[in-house]
C-alpha cells in the first residue's frame, strides 16, 4: 500500500464525512471483552476545540467495593487481562489493587460519562474512538443500560473510528467505502468484520510508529492503555487523518504526514 493510495482513500471518504473541529475522543479499558459480562475499569476523554485537544478527563472506576458483584470473579478477570498483555509486552494499569487505591465509585463515573457524552451530542458534536464502534461504544451503551438504567445509545451518524479508517485506508477496496444509506457506525462494525491477514492498525504499535504519537502528547509510550493517553492519542490519529482528507492545494506534503 502506497501513501497516494492511503491518501486518496481517505479523500475519497471525506465525500462522506468532514471531521470537525470540535470534537470528543474516548477510550476504555476492561476486566475482558464482553459488554455484558465484563466491567469498564477505566475512562478517558479529550475535549478537542478548534483542532486543539483542550482537555482531558480520566477515571478509573472501583468495583472492589461493590457487594453485588463477585470478587473472586472480579480478581480473575483482571488477572487475566494482566497476563494477556504481559504476553504481548503491553502494560496493563488497572489492576485489581490499582482500582481499589485510585478508583472512584463506579456510579458516580459512569454519570460523569453519560452527562459528558449528552452535552457534546446535544451539540451535534462527533465522536472518536479507535476500533470505538465495536468496543467502547458497546460497553458504555450496555454499561448506561444495566447499571444507570438509562438505554443510550449513541448517534448512529455520529462516530468516527480511527482504527478501523486505518484498517480500511489500508485495504484500498471500493467495498471498504461507506455504501448509500450505510450509516458511519455501520460502516464501521462491517469493516471491522473483513479478515485483513497483514493489515495492522493497532494504536500502540502502528499509529504510534507511524504517527509518532507520544512526542506529540510528551509522554512515554510505557502509558499507553491508560485511558487519558489513549483518549489523547485518538485526538493525534483524527488529526493526521484529517491532513490526508484535505484537497491537494492544501493537504500537507506527503514526506511530513508522519512527523
Amino acid at each position: 500500500m502506497s501513501q497516494l493510495e492511503e491518501v486518496a482513500w481517505f479523500r475519497a471518504f471525506a465525500r462522506r464525512l468532514l471531521l470537525p473541529d470540535n470534537y470528543l475522543t474516548f477510550d476504555v479499558e476492561t476486566s475482558g471483552l464482553s459488554p455484558e459480562n465484563n466491567y469498564i475499569c477505566g475512562v478517558g476523554m479529550g475535549f478537542v476545540e478548534g483542532r486543539k485537544l483542550v482537555r482531558v478527563y480520566e477515571a478509573f472506576l472501583d468495583w472492589t467495593r461493590c457487594p453485588d458483584i463477585d470478587q473472586d470473579h472480579l480478581r480473575a478477570q483482571l488477572f487475566q487481562v494482566q497476563q494477556a498483555m504481559a504476553r504481548q509486552g503491553k502494560p496493563c494499569h488497572h489492576t485489581y489493587e490499582f482500582l481499589r487505591e485510585h478508583g472512584q465509585p463506579p456510579m458516580r463515573v459512569l454519570e460523569e460519562c453519560l452527562a459528558a457524552i449528552e452535552k457534546h451530542e446535544d451539540g451535534n458534536g462527533l465522536f472518536a474512538g479507535h476500533n470505538s464502534c465495536s468496543f467502547d461504544v458497546e460497553f458504555f451503551q450496555s454499561h448506561f443500560h444495566n447499571w444507570l438504567r438509562i438505554p443510550y445509545r449513541f448517534p448512529e451518524d455520529g462516530m468516527y473510528d480511527t482504527g478501523i479508517a486505518e484498517k480500511a485506508s489500508q485495504l484500498a477496496d471500493s467495498t471498504m467505502l461507506p455504501r448509500a444509506g450505510e450509516t458511519l457506525r455501520a460502516f464501521f462494525r462491517r469493516v471491522a468484520s473483513v479478515r485483513a491477514r497483514g493489515v495492522k492498525w493497532a494504536l500502540d504499535v502502528h499509529c504510534e510508529a507511524k504517527y509518532g504519537i507520544s512526542q506529540k502528547i510528551g509522554m512515554s509510550a510505557e502509558y499507553a492503555h491508560r485511558p487519558a493517553y489513549d483518549a489523547a492519542a485518538v485526538h493525534h490519529v483524527v488529526e493526521a487523518h484529517r491532513q490526508r482528507m484535505l484537497p491537494p492545494t492544501k493537504q500537507t506534503p506527503l514526506s511530513e504526514l508522519t512527523q
